[in-house]
């Protein structure tokens, strides 16, 4: 019986550990500013335990899939013609390598 139950820690750990990769928060709505103003949102990743050449392949482990949700009237849009919303990434280390999809 020891040894199931070692199993089962094992196992347990293992999904906890492999639930601590998703990105935090899972999403953000990122909401219209007000005039002269910016707003922003953010997340956390990684860290990533491997590569993958092809979006298509991503794994908890190897990406992070962030949603980001816009809102903004048509009223906003037509009074601010040139809104855009920038997305970008940044990390700590110069070493590593990201692509971003969006």
């Amino acid at each position: 019986m020891p040894i199931r139950r070692n199993v089962f820690a094992l196992v347990c750990l293992l999904v906890l550990n492999l639930a601590s990769y998703a990105a935090v928060p899972p999403s953000a709505t990122l909401n219209a500013p007000a005039s002269g103003a910016t707003s922003s949102v953010g997340w956390t990743g990684g860290p990533y335990t491997a590569v993958v050449a092809d979006p298509s392949t991503c794994t908890s482990v190897t990406c992070d899939t962030f949603t980001l949700n816009v809102t903004a009237s048509s009223t906003f849009y037509s009074a601010n013609p040139n809104y855009a919303v920038r997305v970008g990434i940044n990390w700590a280390s110069s070493n590593n390598d990201f692509d971003l999809y969006v």
